[in-house]
């Protein structure tokens, strides 16, 4: 974060206002075809930007008033985003113009091309820092989850879940280790694509579901309301089927594998008494919900 708030204050002063001109690309402006084509390439790269909001209703559980504060949290931290983006783009296009897209580090060449080596490595440097935190943090998380989908929500075969005397996951150490040997290989446009469509596979199916509860009144929201019925849901579904036109028909088989892989463990996973109980009880809940029975 002190990196890019550095890189937009001392760019600012080297910005060249020639430019941004033309303000829309040359091959954009050559009809329909080639605008859109242009903009979803771009498309899915700052969708990244906006992925991993989802988790924050996560804590409405520990919030006060989390029907009003959560939406406010939500939006305040998404117009904070996409402000700072705005004004690092802003930044990055007046310091280089249209060569940005042709640099493989653009915001390093950008303030490289404006204050000299220093800059370029000052972003090389904060970049470099922040990859490793995100992934010395996830190198602990991604073991974890592995072995809790295993042992507690049982969607995983139980041999996924073991652990060694020191109670770490090292089945699920090892499968993170291939995996990421696997993906490190790969371009970071590529790795954009795949977590953009992992997030697709999340709220498509969660679209869905806000749509028909809402229809149904199935599941009654107790005090969180959706604004305009059905609007919100139905543009979110049709900007997440817009994702899917712009993925590579890499990116969509590694998406087939992993479906069918989910699928083959699914049909051979043996079903847990006490998980079908707790299914039991809550659907009773639910049912209960549905008739008003329970007062919160």
């Amino acid at each position: 974060m002190i990196t890019l708030f550095i890189f937009i204050i001392v760019g600012a002063f080297f910005i060249h206002q020639g430019n941004f001109s033309p303000i829309i690309p040359v091959a954009a402006t050559k009809g329909a075809g080639p605008f859109l084509q242009h903009f979803g390439a771009a498309f899915t790269p700052i969708f990244y930007l906006f992925t991993g909001f989802s988790f924050i209703p996560i804590a409405a559980r520990q919030m006060n008033n989390p029907e009003k504060n959560i939406p406010r949290v939500l939006i305040a931290v998404m117009v904070s985003v996409t402000i700072l983006d705005c004004l690092m783009m802003f930044v990055a296009i007046g310091l280089v113009g249209s060569k940005l897209s042709t640099y493989s580090t653009p915001l390093a060449s950008a303030l490289g091309n404006g204050v000299g080596k220093w800059g370029y490595s000052f972003i090389i440097v904060g970049m470099l820092i922040s990859i490793f935190g995100v992934a010395f943090s996830a190198s602990f998380n991604a073991p974890s989850l592995i072995a809790s989908l295993a042992n507690e929500q049982k969607f995983l075969p139980a041999w996924v879940g073991k652990k060694n005397k020191h109670d770490a996951p090292w089945v699920g150490i090892i499968m993170t280790a291939i995996l990421t040997g696997v993906f490190v290989t790969q371009s970071y446009l590529f790795l954009v694509s795949c977590t953009v469509l992992a997030s697709f596979i999340q709220y498509v199916p969660s679209i869905l579901a806000v749509i028909k509860f809402k229809h149904s009144n199935e599941f009654p929201n107790h005090g969180f309301k959706l604004p305009g019925k059905y609007t919100i849901p139905i543009i979110a579904l049709i900007v997440s089927c817009y994702m899917v036109t712009n993925f590579t028909p890499v990116t969509l088989l590694v998406g087939v594998v992993v479906a069918a892989i989910g699928a083959v463990l699914y049909i051979f996973m043996d079903r847990d008494p006490a998980m079908e109980e707790m299914e039991k009880l809550h659907q009773e809940f639910l049912d209960k919900l549905r008739h008003n029975k329970i007062k919160f």
